[in-house]
């Protein structure tokens, strides 16, 4: 388990940010990240874009930890998320999320998986859960000591965004380290953005979601996961 507290920005200037990006810290990589998010629901036939309550109980927690050789804490979490990485690299997220001061502090437990037990939550996953989120995400990581910093664009969002994020175990210390590299960024030409990614899409993309039920949008998303991994 980590804490995960991090700030996201709008980015109004793709070039000029990536340019003062490259030019200020260390360039690691850009990759193509996959991402689709489930919840358990009992009312599949609402609609995606209404603002539900997500959540993975403990009991189904159990069952994934059961198939696989994940020893995830079997507690509730807000969601699951299944990413992949590149077309080649497999990882499984949980997360709490809590918004404090418009600055996402989270909860987060990831693993690093093989692509079979990665197909075997998928399948577990397809079998009663729903998709209520996913998207496509092309990110260039740069890092500044101990702080990651992502510059990202989405298929699903007209604007990239960046994301400044440090990760660790004391919440009071990473507090302090967030405030601290923030002031680097104070004449980027970016705004605070304090909302998720599932929100912006949702607003963004309202006239095509309107009347597109969760359980249709699941099926949509599930298509397009089973396109890369085959787990029926």
């Amino acid at each position: 388990m980590s804490f995960e507290i991090e700030k996201k920005f709008k980015v109004l200037n793709y070039d000029s940010v990536a340019n003062l990006l490259e030019n200020e810290f260390k360039k690691i990589n850009t990759s193509v990240k996959m991402g689709f998010w489930w919840t358990e629901n009992e009312d599949p036939w609402c609609p995606v874009i209404s603002d539900g309550t997500h959540k993975i109980s403990k009991k189904n927690i159990e069952i994934i930890n059961k198939l696989t050789e994940l020893k995830i804490p079997e507690e509730d979490f807000q969601f699951i998320r299944l990413r992949i990485l590149d077309n080649q690299k497999y990882v499984v997220t949980l997360k709490n999320k809590t918004l404090v001061n418009r600055i996402e502090q989270n909860i987060e437990y990831e693993y690093e998986c093989e692509e079979e037990t990665f197909r075997s939550i998928a399948k577990f996953l397809s079998e009663g859960f729903y998709i209520f989120y996913y998207n496509i995400k092309t990110t260039t990581l740069f890092t500044h000591n101990d702080v990651n910093i992502e510059l990202s664009k989405f298929n699903d969002l007209r604007n990239p965004y960046l994301e400044i994020e440090v990760t660790g175990n004391n919440k009071e210390s990473l507090e302090k380290r967030l405030e601290e590299i923030l002031k680097l960024f104070a004449d980027y030409p970016i705004v605070e953005e304090p909302e998720n990614y599932n929100k912006l899409s949702r607003n963004e993309n309202a006239r095509t979601l309107e009347n597109k039920k969760l359980k249709d949008y699941s099926k949509e998303a599930i298509k397009q996961l089973q396109e890369i991994v085959d787990f029926v």
